[in-house]
């Protein structure tokens, strides 16, 4: 059965067969009081139809220099099932 994504997806590599509609864009990239630049990730938007429910990972964004703080981008899935009337 066909799912929706309710939350923005960071997908594992394994499940990028599972995405069938979506769009996705970069997240990241801002400066830390350290003047230091957070990395990018991919992000599925919401809304995102799959194949299946996908799990997602939380991606680790802190700075190659960062020696205190660790930034991370929540990229969990939550998933429902789409009515088969659609599928």
């Amino acid at each position: 059965m066909l799912q929706c994504g309710l939350s923005m997806l960071i997908p594992e590599k394994d499940e990028l067969a599972d995405l069938c509609f979506y769009q996705y864009s970069h997240r990241g990239g801002r400066m830390t009081e350290n003047h230091l630049r957070l990395k990018s990730v991919p992000m599925i938007y919401e809304g995102a139809i799959l194949q299946k429910p996908l799990k997602g990972k939380i991606a680790s964004i802190s700075p190659e220099k960062a020696t205190q703080k660790v930034f991370k981008r929540n990229g969990k899935g939550f998933c429902i099932p789409v009515s088969s009337i659609f599928s």
